[in-house]
């Protein structure tokens, strides 16, 4: 997860559906489609044993959500008012 000081501007981001490096809206793991590339195509370049540290620190850091993490901050349940 984001470190502290990221915490609070990476959940009122994703509050707000925006990415988390512009103002576009975010469509993966909390980036827009131009953030999203970027990233990947330069995780790409890595060696691989590097890849994984690059997306650790890329989430710590905050630019970027954890698989699950868009589900976690969000915490909008649409079936709250049911039953």
């Amino acid at each position: 997860m984001a470190k502290k000081s990221a915490a609070k501007r990476v959940a009122e981001r994703v509050q707000a559906g925006v990415c988390l490096v512009c103002d576009a809206p975010a469509e993966v793991r909390g980036l827009c489609q131009r953030h999203y590339r970027l990233f990947m195509r330069k995780a790409a370049l890595l060696p691989q044993k590097e890849q994984q540290r690059f997306l650790e620190d890329a989430i710590r850091e905050g630019l970027i959500l954890p698989a699950w993490g868009v589900c976690a901050l969000k915490r909008d349940d649409p079936f709250a008012g049911i039953g």
